[in-house]
């Protein structure tokens, strides 16, 4: 009789184990977050014709928004959505004249998280993401003729995310990540570096909060 009650106590405290865990199957998280991104920023010519090449190191902002699914008690997928916005004058980094004073990045990933640490308040995690990315900045050629720089191509980012639940729902979120991308203007119509590569670390900090489960 005595086991039998120790049995049911042992079970009784698994399932509220199981209960606390701050990330499950079927959960949907919703974060956003600001930082600052460090990059070493390089332009340059396609690599179908070299040429002229400057490399920089910059610091930026950065401004995204996730989406993340459960699709166990330990994997999640999502959406990762924005950019960074570097506030330098293009004139100097693409030799083209341009009336902006910033360049402005944009990604669209898909993510893979492992959640290797999962209680109650806390949820840690590490990720994957790879997807599309932009670089963009109005400029001017020829007779003073309105253009816009807009370079397409692919980013990868490696992530550690943490997250501490100040109540039930509603959490802090930290991000640390290291990242490259690639992008390349397919049509140069003015006389532009056409071939924008950066790599770098970020960290951000905001909120996540938990609409299901």
């Amino acid at each position: 009789m005595r086991n039998c009650r120790l049995l049911l106590i042992v079970i009784l405290l698994s399932g509220s184990v199981l209960r606390a865990q701050s990330f499950n199957k079927g959960s949907l998280l919703v974060s956003a977050s600001e930082g600052t991104t460090y990059t070493h920023y390089s332009t340059a010519d396609n690599a179908s014709s070299p040429g002229l090449s400057d490399n920089y190191n910059l610091c930026g902002d950065r401004d995204p928004l996730i989406v993340e699914y459960g699709i166990s008690k330990k994997w999640g997928i999502g959406l990762l959505m924005g950019g960074d916005v570097f506030h330098i004058n293009p004139s100097s980094y693409y030799g083209v004249n341009s009336t902006d004073n910033k360049v402005t990045t944009s990604e669209l990933t898909v993510n893979g998280n492992y959640h290797f640490y999962n209680t109650k308040k806390w949820d840690l995690a590490a990720g994957l993401g790879i997807g599309a990315a932009c670089v963009h900045f109005n400029a001017t050629y020829g007779d003073a003729v309105n253009a816009t720089y807009n370079a397409g191509g692919n980013i990868i980012r490696l992530s550690g995310q943490a997250r501490y639940y100040v109540f039930k729902r509603i959490g802090l979120l930290g991000i640390l990540s290291t990242y490259a991308e690639s992008c390349t203007v397919p049509n140069n119509n003015f006389d532009a570096h056409s071939r924008t590569t950066i790599t770098g670390v970020a960290y951000e900090f905001g909120f996540c909060y938990r609409i299901l489960r």
